[in-house]
């Protein structure tokens, strides 16, 4: 079926196109290696924030190993939860 075909499906025979997607098995690695990609960025961004903050503050704070392992973490859990509660609300829609 063409793309063309596939989108008439949709916007006339919903109940049709999704019923057929339904039998497919369900397959999260694209969401999740899109949701790992945004929450990488936001965690290279905020490391090269906060550094840039560091060096501009008087006196010997430096940003350590485990400040930035832990801000890694830390947005990788945030992510995946916002993930999880938007996933949620779309599913009780």
């Amino acid at each position: 079926m063409t793309k063309i075909g596939k989108i008439r499906d949709v916007l006339t025979k919903p109940d049709m196109f999704f019923s057929e997607l339904s039998w497919r098995g369900v397959n999260l690695i694209i969401p999740a290696g899109i949701v790992l990609i945004s929450a990488l960025a936001d965690a290279i961004i905020s490391v090269m924030i906060i550094s840039t903050i560091m060096r501009r503050l008087p006196g010997d704070m430096v940003q350590s190993g485990i400040d930035t392992a832990a801000l890694i973490i830390g947005e990788l859990i945030i992510w995946f939860a916002f993930w999880f509660v938007v996933a949620a609300i779309f599913y009780t829609i």
